[in-house]
């Protein structure tokens, strides 16, 4: 009887420290809908103790000097803002949720990984091609400090699936309409991505302005943009991509490092259609099974 007690004490022992290691730091930059969504799946995946840290209540310095206190095993970095702020901690790995473009963010810190809300440029045009299936030629207007890295990967998935992608460079919101005037004669399809130097409400407004003058789907990366004339937009769902972070999160305390964790994109597109668009835009596609194939997609 004496032994089993004795080996139920050390087994007590051990899990204490076991469970105070698991300690992950959620550092948001505010609380929001689609961030708190994140949040819940992540937790639905990481089978881990979280604290929270908002940086709307906290300055930088603050923050940072609370989390060596804590003593976090990973620090999980909700937002650009978020991820901006941990930047200088090297010693704790990191993963990064709801972060468009991350890699403009990281370059090379080691014990970085995370899961940004990009669906893949191949998936984007997959769905844009099924959806119209006439499209041939798309416009593409980036700024190249912003989505460099974004549009090569977008003129390899075009050169993959044999679309071809006139790709424009746009340096201030100024020039956007006349990049376009340059282009417009040569599309048949537009695939807008974010990036706020190029898209500003006035512009966005003139985009699909023209876009329904001559008769082009514009693909968006906002289901918002549907009632203002786009055709077609992809986005991403926040507790699945949550999720994602946390069975990345749960590798990374079980031994894995963040190095060979890597780095991943948003793997579940949420997809709507506009059908008044389709019909005005006259897509030569039957819309009703060209949505129920993207509702496939999706899943």
């Amino acid at each position: 009887m004496k032994r089993l007690l004795l080996l139920f004490l050390l087994l007590l022992n051990i899990s204490l420290p076991a469970q105070a290691s698991s300690l992950v730091a959620v550092v948001e930059s505010i609380r929001i809908p689609p961030y708190e969504a994140a949040i819940d799946g992540f937790g639905q995946a990481c089978s881990c103790t979280t604290k929270r840290f908002l940086i709307s209540e906290l300055g930088e310095e603050a923050l940072l000097s609370l989390i060596e206190e804590e003593k976090p095993r990973l620090i999980l970095a909700v937002g650009n803002e978020a991820l901006g702020k941990v930047l200088s901690v090297t010693h704790i790995p990191i993963v990064y949720l709801m972060v468009f473009n991350p890699w403009d963010i990281v370059e090379d810190q080691e014990n970085i990984s995370g899961v940004s809300m990009n669906i893949p440029q191949k998936k984007q045009l997959e769905i844009l091609i099924t959806a119209a299936p006439d499209v041939e030629r798309v416009g593409f207007l980036y700024n190249p400090d912003r989505n460099r890295i974004f549009a090569e990967k977008a003129k390899a998935a075009a050169d993959e699936l044999g679309v071809q992608l006139l790709s424009v460079a746009v340096h201030k919101s100024a020039d956007m309409a006349q990049r376009l005037k340059e282009i417009v004669k040569e599309i048949d399809g537009f695939w807008m991505i974010p990036d706020i130097i190029v898209y500003t409400p006035e512009t966005i407004q003139h985009l699909l302005q023209v876009s329904l003058e001559n008769r082009f789907p514009v693909l968006s990366f906002s289901e918002k943009y549907l009632d203002m004339g786009a055709f077609l937009s992809v986005t991403f769902d926040p507790e699945d991509l949550g999720r994602q972070a946390g069975e990345m999160a749960q590798k990374i305390l079980k031994g894995t490092s963040g190095r060979r964790v890597m780095n991943t994109e948003a793997r579940k597109p949420v997809i709507q259609i506009n059908k008044t668009v389709g019909k005005r835009l006259r897509i030569e596609s039957d819309l009703d099974a060209a949505e129920m194939t993207l509702l496939e997609m999706g899943k």
